[in-house]
């Protein structure tokens, strides 16, 4: 981070979780060994970053160039009218142990498809053990993925007891994750105000109840000032979250 700020290659202004901007947090930071963490003058590779990989056998994936072997860069990435482009033959099996008459066929090709220079890849949802078994025999590698459970639609109203504790790091993580799970920030911003109501009407006289109104008028005026500053209500937020709690 130290070397980004000194190349003027990152927003020092930035706020963090912790309550202070990225130009607080490494101005003064220094590098310890400049093997590790190169100067920004000297990478270890120019031009890295990540490539975004597409295909039909993915919606997208990425890549990190910068561990990308000479070796592979002439076997996969050197066609002349698309050098940049990765091309392979694979053939996919989907659910085909589902059907007896597929299953004992596949079966009793492995070895054969093991042999191939093709590439063979088997996606079977619920295989039963020895179908599995003879599967792994032949495979050079086998993953076994687990369905992946619905989220909680609940969830969202933990950034209300975060708000109630004044608990900056979970409202802030948990803030980052149901914008990564889809939610508009016009519905995460109705249940933080709504949290603070419910802190308001709860909360005796005194310092609780003087925290929930001054949360609930910050939270009341926080769209009409994003809109007046030209701010997206996602980053009002986000500020809100780190300067205000």
């Amino acid at each position: 981070m130290h070397e980004l700020i000194a190349a003027k290659r990152i927003h020092e202004d930035a706020l963090t979780v912790n309550g202070k901007t990225v130009g607080e947090n490494a101005r003064q930071a220094s590098v310890a060994d400049p093997d590790v963490i190169r100067p920004y003058d000297r990478p270890l590779k120019a031009q890295a970053g990540f490539k975004v990989l597409r295909g039909n056998l993915f919606d997208s994936a990425i890549m990190k160039v910068s561990v990308i072997a000479e070796e592979f860069r002439a076997r996969y990435l050197s066609s002349p009218t698309d050098p940049n482009a990765f091309e392979g033959r694979a053939v996919v099996f989907d659910g085909v142990c589902s059907n007896d008459e597929m299953r004992a066929l596949v079966l009793q090709s492995l070895a054969v498809l093991k042999a191939s220079a093709d590439h063979y890849i088997i996606f079977e949802e619920k295989p039963d053990a020895a179908t599995r078994k003879q599967i792994e025999k032949y495979a050079e590698t086998s993953e076994k993925f687990d369905a992946v459970k619905q989220k909680d639609s609940s969830s969202i109203f933990s950034l209300a007891n975060a708000l109630r504790r004044g608990d900056k790091k979970a409202l802030w993580v948990g803030y980052q994750r149901e914008l990564a799970s889809g939610k508009a920030p016009e519905a995460i911003h109705g249940v933080l105000f709504w949290g603070a109501k419910e802190m308001f009407l709860k909360s005796g006289a005194g310092a609780a109840k003087d925290r929930a109104g001054k949360l609930i008028a910050t939270l009341a005026e926080l769209p009409h000032e994003s809109r007046r500053k030209g701010i997206e209500l996602e980053y009002a937020i986000e500020r809100f979250v780190l300067s205000e709690v």
